[in-house]
């Protein structure tokens, strides 16, 4: 094998481990929906890397000669190993950047493998929240059962409010947590868009603690009340929400499912 061949085969390696770096990377991790390659593509890619390494005949031990070693003195089935590790864990090692992998490993490979359907991407591998947003949560949970009253007003150091409605259930857990937010759904998402803290309502579904909204239409800043439809709930970062649905439900746990269109996250609890 020549050396342009085996300059090829490193470069195709490298190619992947950086690819694999930015799936891990909750900073930089992108969604299928912009473009980015679903974990079945890196599945193949490497696969297709591995077959390229064992057509070329570079060793599968870690030797130095001069037509198996790399640029930076570390052998291309070093590369590999390295990938592999990153993949399953073994060895606590980096990926080609230095960045430590993320430890859901059981995620990370359903997401390369295209198992369940998930995608290679930050809210495939879940979201961490911080204490704020997981108290945040907690404290709606702890009222699941209470009965939904409109217009329900309740305060801050009272710890058992008899009802809530679907505000009030938010604001009143979310300055049980330390952080204030405005009264009625329509104005905590127009207080949210004037901090700059809206997001997309699939990453609201994958963050515990961000609030999910549905509105006939967005609400504009200078309201002078709630629009007619006008509803907020808390993600549990899985696909579900605690808040209070209505007259029928009371507060308890719910399918998201598409009942939402709007969707962001307090400053404290990002």
């Amino acid at each position: 094998m020549t050396l342009d061949g085996i300059a090829a085969v490193q470069a195709r390696i490298q190619e992947i481990q950086q690819q694999v770096t930015a799936l891990t990377s909750p900073a930089t991790g992108t969604t299928a929906a912009s473009g980015a390659k679903t974990g079945s593509d890196f599945a193949s890619l490497l696969s297709d890397a591995m077959n390229t390494q064992t057509a070329a005949g570079i060793g599968s031990t870690d030797s130095t000669g001069a037509t198996g070693s790399t640029a930076t003195g570390g052998t291309t089935s070093g590369l590999l190993s390295d990938l592999v590790s990153s993949l399953t864990g073994s060895g606590g090692t980096t990926g080609a950047t230095g960045t430590a992998t993320t430890p859901d490993i059981t995620s990370l490979i359903s997401s390369l493998t295209g198992s369940g359907g998930t995608t290679g991407s930050a809210s495939a591998l879940g979201t961490v929240p911080n204490a704020t947003a997981q108290q945040f949560v907690d404290t709606a949970l702890s009222q699941q059962g209470k009965p939904y009253v409109w217009g329900s007003t309740v305060s801050a150091s009272d710890a058992n409010p008899a009802s809530f409605d679907c505000s009030e259930l938010t604001k009143w857990a979310a300055a049980r947590s330390g952080v204030t937010i405005p009264d009625g759904a329509a104005h905590q998402y127009v207080w949210l868009k004037e901090q700059g803290a809206t997001m997309s309502v699939q990453q609201a579904l994958q963050t515990p603690g961000a609030l999910l909204f549905h509105f006939a239409s967005e609400p504009q800043p200078g309201l002078g009340g709630e629009p007619p439809v006008a509803h907020v709930a808390i993600s549990l970062g899985n696909g579900k929400t605690i808040e209070a649905k209505g007259h029928a439900y009371g507060v308890g746990i719910f399918d998201a499912g598409d009942r939402f269109n709007y969707a962001g996250m307090a400053p404290g609890m990002s």
